[in-house]
Parts: C-alpha cells; structure tokens; sequence
C-alpha cells in the first residue's frame, strides 16, 4: 500500500508526502484536482481523511501513478541531470515541467519580432517554471488581493527586466559602434548578429536564473545556474533554435566561470561570438542588480568595463543611463531600489511596491507590452541621435545630443543622481 498525504504549509500551499517523503508542493488552488485524482484512480484505497489515502497501486504501475500526480498530465518534464535532480539546501527532490511549445515554433521569423508572440511565450513559461514554490523555500511568496507571486527577488519580473536589458544593449551598442572604423572582431560578430541569434539570447536572459530553488548566492548554491541551463536548453530547441547557438548560448550562463576567450582575435568563429553572448548577459544581469546592491560604483564599474569592449566614447555616460532605464523597469514592475542614488522619489522605494509586483506578475502579458513600450521610449532617442549627428562629430557634441534626447540636464528634477554629477555637468556646460 502506498501512504500518501497532502499536508498544509499555510493557507496557500500544501505539501505532498509519499510514504512519508516529499514529493512537491502544491499551491491550494490546485488541491482540489489532485485529491480527485487520486480518489478517481482505477485502485482500491482507503481515505483516513480529507488528506490522507493508503492506495493499493500493483508495483508496476507504480512509477506511473507517482508520475501523474507529480506531473501535471498536459505538461512534459524538464529532463535534468543526476547531479541536478535534488536540491542543493534540503536535497529534495526538484521538478520542472512546461505546457508544449510546439505552436510557438520559430516564432522569430514573425515580422519585427512580434512582441504579442513573446509576450504570450514568457507568459506561459511563467506559469509553468517560475510560477511555483520553491523546493528549498516554499513560502517565498508575495500575497495580495487574492493573488500570488513566487520568489519576487528571482521570478518572471526579474525574468522580463533581463530579457528587455538584454534586448536594450543590443541594439544601442550596434547603433553606437562606428562602421566607418576599423572593426574589432566582437564588434564583426556583433553586426552580423541574426534575428534568431537575438531573439534566443532574449529567451536565455528569461530564464537565466529559472533553475533556482532557494534565494542563496552563486556561492551558496552552485547548482541553479547549470539547471537553468538545462532548462534554456531544452526550451530552446522545443522553440526550434539551432542546436549548436543554444550550446553556445548556455555555455555562457555562468559568465564569470567561462574560459579567457581573446576579443582581439581576427577570427569571427566560436571565441568572438562567446565573448558576445557572455557579455550581454553579463550586462544585463548587472544592471538589474540596483535591485539588491547599493553599490552603484561597482556595478558601474563592471558595466564600463564591458561597454569598453565595444565603445571607445562616452561610456561613463551611457553605462549611467542603462543604469536608470534599470531603475524604470524595478519601478514599473513593483522591484526595489536599494542604490540611493537611484532613488529619485518614493515611488523608487528600497521596498518596492508589493501591490504592483503581485499584479504585474499575474498580468505578465499587460506587463510585457508595456515595458517594450519603455524599451522603445530608451532606445528611440539614441536612433534619433545617431542619424542627426555629422559622422566627425566628437564624443562631447554626441554627449550633448545624448543628454538632449534624454532630457538629461543640470537642472532637470526627475533624473538620478548619478546622472548629474559634477563631472557630467561640467561637460556639458562647456
């Protein structure tokens, strides 16, 4: 006979046990149908209560009752290795599973990269990977107004930021790079980059932190980034990406462990395009730390450095403002802001705002729309600025077309700090 029990964590979750080992949490919404699954089974049980059942299941469909109660019927199981399948913290058992995929194949070749195609694919990838206790930390939860958002530090709005930032680098520093010059081979790699190539670094910045199990450090649990490589995987190539751009592609999830590969190589093969990958990421990921770092110095730092590999000019600046488009996007999506300098009124508060975050989250779609609507708004004055700019001008005429485009000024009450400092300002002024 096996013993199976639902038992109650708090008033939004319980957790299933059989033979008195943990299988999966299961949000109260759910109960209702696994309890009827169990209880519409085809084998003999007793049920003790309303949560607790002895099922006499013959030992070859075991394996497969288990399943089924494990795994929704409609949803395939994130394939993961040994060395992944139990939790880091607690060494439980750890589960993913997703809706099919398959009528979102090579949804990149859509016109101008549809964001109502996107928007629908990170919505379904929330609810099903994201969207879920955590293994280690089930009660990692936000409540509000009869709604739920798991983990809010690493959920699908911090899934969305990356992929927005990811997309925003891009395009900004194609349009900065200088083709009239003598290219580096990042910056070759970088202009031949292929609709698909982007849309599946966009896909990887979703899920870059989606194996998680617990809000511990890389340090603390090594295990997550490699998950989630499993998981971008195996997305990725149901979605139809090349099989050798998504090895690639997850090669560089953990970008401060990859090998020294050579920017200044000649050669436009595997190293440069690493370098790139591994870069944007890297990018991305760091901008959207203002969430949980007050060191605004060293998180511009890293950024500077990585736009150096790209930029000669005025990436200070541009580094300041990717760094308050990272703010907007916290801000509209209900995330903290701990960096003060960043902290341009009580809407960008060091807690955030838990009513918008729970509402964003279960709203992903409304979400997404909206904040690509910011993404255009960030990028269009650099497109303005570069096509109005005489090809000589120098770095601090640009400076000022920047600022301009920005409505960044010495005066102007509605910007961060970090983008009126002295030096910035006295630059301008001249």
């Amino acid at each position: 006979m096996l013993e199976l029990k639902l038992i109650v964590i708090d008033s939004s979750l319980m957790a299933m046990y059989f033979d008195d080992i943990f299988q999966r949490h299961i949000k109260v919404e759910n109960v209702e149908d696994v309890v009827g699954k169990i209880i519409n089974s085809d084998y003999r049980l007793i049920q003790k209560n309303n949560y607790e059942f002895s099922i006499d299941v013959p030992k070859n469909k075991l394996p497969f009752f288990k399943r089924d109660l494990i795994f929704e019927a409609n949803k395939q199981k994130i394939d993961l290795p040994e060395t992944l399948e139990c939790s880091y913290e607690t060494n439980r058992l750890v589960t993913f599973s997703y809706r099919s995929l398959s009528h979102f194949s090579n949804y990149w070749l859509i016109s101008k990269q549809s964001s109502g195609v996107k928007g629908q694919i990170f919505t379904q990838l929330s609810q099903d990977i994201f969207e879920n206790p955590y293994i280690d930390t089930p009660t990692d939860y936000e409540y509000r107004n009869n709604m739920i958002a798991f983990h809010p530090n690493h959920g699908s709005l911090q899934a969305i930021r990356m992929s927005l930032l990811t997309n925003a680098y891009l395009r900004i520093i194609k349009l900065k790079i200088d083709s009239h010059e003598r290219l580096s081979a990042i910056n070759k790699v970088l202009l031949t980059i292929t609709e698909e190539e982007q849309s599946c670094l966009e896909l990887a910045a979703f899920l870059f932190r989606s194996g998680r199990t617990n809000e511990l450090s890389w340090k603390g649990d090594p295990s997550y980034s490699p998950r989630s490589m499993a998981i971008f995987t195996q997305i990725a190539i149901e979605l139809g990406y090349n099989e050798k751009l998504v090895s690639n592609i997850s090669s560089c999830f953990d970008f401060d462990l990859g090998p020294d590969l050579n920017y200044g190589s000649n050669d436009l093969g595997e190293p440069s395009k690493l370098k790139l990958y591994r870069s944007l990421l890297r990018l991305a990921h760091t901008s959207d730390l203002i969430r949980c770092n007050t060191n605004l110095s060293w998180l511009r730092s890293i950024i500077v450095d990585e736009l150096h590999c790209f930029l000669k000019d005025g990436v200070v600046e541009l580094a300041d403002l990717f760094l308050s488009f990272a703010a907007l996007l916290c801000k509209e999506t209900g995330a903290p802001v701990v960096t003060s300098e960043l902290q341009i009124n009580q809407e960008y508060s060091v807690r955030g705002n838990r009513y918008k975050l729970v509402y964003s989250t279960k709203n992903l779609n409304e979400s997404y729309r909206e904040l690509c609507l910011l993404l255009e708004g960030f990028c269009d004055p650099f497109v303005n600025t570069i096509c109005k700019m005489p090809r000589k001008s120098s770095s601090l005429n640009e400076l000022h077309f920047f600022r301009a485009a920005h409505g960044l000024s010495k005066s102007s009450k509605c910007l961060p700090s970090c983008l009126s400092s002295p030096l910035l300002d006295n630059m301008c002024a001249t």
